[in-house]
């Protein structure tokens, strides 16, 4: 009898032994779980950031003549250089745009895309080319960007009284003047580059508050910009 009751105490023994080893571990798994909760958070969100930059459309730009207007700055003409001149890379989701006919021939606009919602965040490319520009030297870059800002009035207002940063970087061959333009409207991204008898000038803009929320994406365009 005496034998049997030991039996069963040490029974008990090990079955309590085992609910404190299923307590523990459950304890354990929900400590591990809490600490791994804001440890993942931060990296699913760097995920979702990154494959919001990463689906990007590529621009090809054939710089037409400003009385040849074909809408955009595509090959849609035997006349229009072949192969392109530029490209950039913008966002999946913006669309590209006919520059008008005024600002095809007055600014020398040849490519402009921009977000489809708001149309406040975009960018374009100015080309101006010929005889006038055959000798020029971009000595004074931030000069040459005075003259291509002159049909725009706020990024004149940007260049000549906002905050300024430039930088050179050379691609392709190509030496090529980068802006980083702050105003307390509108922040502005520019690159500018000559190649054979054009200069070509890219600008991607938008109001300061969107700038700082899609900086990725639109210094994306900058960095992707590219004489051929």
């Amino acid at each position: 009898m005496a034998l049997s009751m030991h039996k069963r105490a040490s029974t008990v023994q090990i079955d309590r032994s085992r609910d404190r080893m299923v307590v523990c571990a459950r304890a354990s798994a929900t400590r591990r779980a809490l600490l791994t909760v804001p440890i993942c958070l931060p990296l699913m969100d760097a995920a979702w950031a990154h494959a919001g930059v990463a689906d990007f459309k590529k621009f090809l730009g054939y710089s037409a003549a400003p009385d040849l207007y074909l809408g955009y700055g595509q090959k849609t003409d035997s006349r229009v250089a072949d192969p392109p001149l530029y490209s950039f890379e913008y966002p999946a989701d913006w669309t590209e745009e006919i520059p008008t006919k005024t600002a095809k021939s007055t600014m020398g606009m040849d490519g402009l895309v921009m977000h489809p919602k708001t149309r406040k965040e975009l960018a374009y490319v100015v080309a101006l080319g010929g005889k006038d520009y055959r000798d020029s030297v971009l000595k004074d870059a931030r000069s040459s960007l005075i003259v291509f800002a002159g049909s725009d009035p706020d990024l004149r207002q940007a260049v000549s009284d906002g905050k300024v940063e430039q930088a050179t970087r050379r691609v392709n061959g190509n030496d090529l003047y980068m802006f980083d333009i702050a105003s307390d409207k509108r922040r502005y991204l520019s690159t500018i580059g000559k190649k054979g008898d054009t200069i070509f000038a890219l600008v991607v803009t938008a109001p300061s508050k969107a700038f700082e929320q899609d900086y990725a994406a639109l210094k994306h365009i900058q960095d992707t910009f590219q004489l051929l």
